[in-house]
């Protein structure tokens, strides 16, 4: 939970992103890493409302989503988003150069066919503006 991970480092306040590189709940494919992804927009723009702090997301920030392409249509990550709010504003290939990707072992790995989708509140989506 992010609002919960914030508040127990004593962070509160409005972040203008929100990223989430490569979600994984396990070392293989699991069932559950669509619920990961779901949970992680529900945390973003604050369905698990903390008491003590606002909404982790500020009022025209953006949540960032990094995943291999296929997992977009498997973990239906549009519908999860959706339920929260968000809409695909833009997505674009990952460049490996940026980040050196790892497992949940720590070893390093190569994410071929990787995508970057970014969110926002309402508004159009990508659909629409043909991104």
């Amino acid at each position: 939970n992010l609002q919960r991970t914030l508040l127990q480092r004593g962070v509160c306040g409005a972040f203008d992103a929100i990223v989430f590189p490569f979600p994984q709940a396990s070392t293989c494919s699991s069932p559950h890493n669509a619920p990961l992804v779901r949970e992680f927009f529900r945390s973003a723009v604050g369905v698990q409302h903390a008491v003590e702090c606002d909404t982790p997301l500020a009022v025209n920030g953006v949540v960032v989503l990094i995943i291999l392409h296929a997992q977009f249509a498997t973990w239906d990550v549009a519908l999860f988003a959706q339920e929260v709010g968000l809409r695909l504003a833009g997505r674009f290939p990952w460049n490996p150069a940026f980040h050196q990707s790892r497992n949940l072992a720590g070893q390093t790995w190569s994410p071929e066919g990787a995508e970057v989708y970014v969110f926002r509140r309402g508004g159009r989506d990508a659909e629409e503006l043909n991104l």
